[in-house]
């Protein structure tokens, strides 16, 4: 069941109620299925964990072990959907604005 006490019957149900989130402040959400095959099990080493968290995760200030940006290998970061609401709680703007 969602928030509003919908049954989450389908994946189709649950992109559009994802779709649809929308705040006073007007963000908007795009969702789409992502139908892509990920294998299970994979494991990486304490030092692969350090390096990815070194290089690449932008914790949040606020339950950072929860909420955290990550940054794309290529470093590229013009289109991450960080910005001004969490540039101020401490967080750094992470694409230009427009």
């Amino acid at each position: 069941m969602n928030w509003r006490g919908r049954p989450l019957t389908s994946h189709e149900v649950i992109v559009r109620t994802i779709a649809a989130t929308t705040t006073r402040t007007g963000l908007t959400v795009t969702a789409e299925l992502d139908t892509g095959s990920y294998p299970k099990g994979i494991k990486i080493t304490d030092e692969q964990m350090k390096g990815l968290d070194k290089r690449a995760l932008r914790r949040h200030e606020f339950h950072g072990e929860w909420n955290y940006t990550l940054i794309p290998a290529d470093g590229d970061t013009r289109n991450l959907l960080i910005g001004p609401h969490l540039a101020g709680r401490g967080q750094p703007l992470l694409y230009p604005q427009g």
